[in-house]
């Protein structure tokens, strides 16, 4: 065990020795060290003792002894990768319900537009009806405009289904294309 003086402050002499940086003395700043920990030791006083001067003493100036903290830096990776993969999972979702909420909302939407089809077509037979009756018109001529009207009618709910089931499809290929990646 080093010898100590009880009326030295062995840290500020470490710490007025360490101050020079580069140019300080390392077997000066390892005796002071030592002293210290027997100057803690003897005295039994309630710092911890430490190493970091008497343990760079055997090793060449600026060598390190390395610590392994791959744990740590694992740690710090799988904290990382579950932040992403959590922001992943609510983007995901978020994407999802936009496209379920889209889904939801096309037949709602062709349907009002096939009743308003459906209502224009009414108003159209019942015009044609009028028209006809006024001027005596019930025959074949008359019968021929209905089916005609029928036929538009038919084309018109037709084309709204088809331009639904494109619009679905459309949205189908989207959510395929977001899930792939």
């Amino acid at each position: 065990m080093a010898a100590y003086d009880r009326s030295v402050d062995y840290s500020a002499l470490i710490a007025r020795e360490a101050a020079k940086g580069v140019n300080a003395d390392r077997r000066l700043l390892a005796q002071y060290e030592a002293q210290r920990n027997a100057k803690i030791s003897g005295e039994r006083l309630p710092y911890s003792q430490t190493a970091v001067y008497t343990s760079e003493l055997g090793r060449p100036l600026g060598y390190y002894g390395a610590e392994d903290r791959s744990g740590y830096i694992n740690e710090l990776y799988d904290a990382a990768r579950e932040l992403a993969v959590s922001a992943l999972e609510r983007e995901y979702e978020r994407e999802t319900a936009a496209f379920d909420r889209a889904e939801a909302e096309i037949p709602e939407t062709y349907r009002a537009a096939r009743n308003a089809a459906a209502s224009d077509a009414a108003l159209a037979r019942q015009s044609v009806n009028e028209q006809f009756a006024a001027s005596g018109l019930n025959t074949g001529a008359a019968g021929q405009a209905r089916l005609s009207l029928a036929v538009a009618e038919q084309g018109v709910m037709g084309a709204l289904s088809r331009e639904q089931a494109a619009e679905l499809s459309d949205l189908e290929l989207r959510r395929a294309e977001d899930e792939s990646g």
